[in-house]
């Protein structure tokens, strides 16, 4: 698992899941927990929990990359590479499922360590292994799973754009059904005469009502 900033929460009731199932005897396997922010300090989510959760031998690895808390700049995929062996030997060797939440910009680089355990375990069995291929078929048997999050900015646009469009379309359709209603007011008033029209003309404006709500 690795998780990036807030998208580390979700992973707290993968590894509560896997407690409670070692509570109950069962064999849980090995454990890797990645994560990504800039201060310990200020971004150790959950840091305590998943100390506690180390300790009891539930999670096996924890690979913390605080990013700029030292000069060199530290990145989750620097965390995996140094972990590379446990990598491949609970990812590949165990069958086990990667999963990443967070940003979306990392995926890349966590996608091309995870080809690299791929091709070096091959190596290893003297198979020339397609890191890339091997990778999507991950993907389709849901053994590598991402849930990214895009950038704030961007998705504030793509919801301004959504709602202008709205808004437009809305305003058509006002058009359009009062250009329709009033048309009709007049046909009546030339079919029926003067009599008829007020009544019609209060019908039409009590109609315009309806379309003016598409405009909200």
């Amino acid at each position: 698992m690795a998780g990036l900033g807030t998208g580390l929460a979700p992973f707290r009731a993968f590894v509560q899941y896997r407690a409670w199932q070692k509570s109950q005897g069962v064999d849980i396997g090995s454990v890797l927990l990645y994560m990504g922010s800039r201060h310990q300090r200020e971004e150790y989510l959950y840091g305590e929990e998943w100390e506690a959760y180390q300790a009891a031998g539930i999670v096996t690895l924890l690979g913390r990359a605080f990013s700029r808390d030292q000069p060199e700049k530290i990145y989750i995929q620097d965390r995996m590479r140094q972990s590379l062996d446990d990598i491949i030997e609970a990812y590949i060797k165990e069958g086990g499922a990667f999963y990443l939440c967070g940003p979306t910009w990392p995926v890349p680089d966590v996608t091309e360590v995870l080809q690299e355990a791929i091709v070096e375990e091959g190596k290893r069995r003297g198979v020339k292994m397609d890191g890339a291929k091997k990778i999507e078929e991950l993907k389709e048997g849901l053994r590598y799973v991402l849930e990214g999050m895009s950038n704030p900015a961007s998705t504030g646009d793509v919801f301004f754009r959504c709602e202008r469009s709205a808004l437009l379309t809305g305003c058509f359709q006002f058009i359009e059904v009062g250009a329709r209603a009033i048309g009709g007011v007049v046909g009546l008033a030339v079919i029926f005469g003067e009599g008829v029209y007020v009544l019609c003309l209060f019908f039409c404006f009590w109609m315009l009502g309806y379309p003016m709500l598409y405009c909200v």
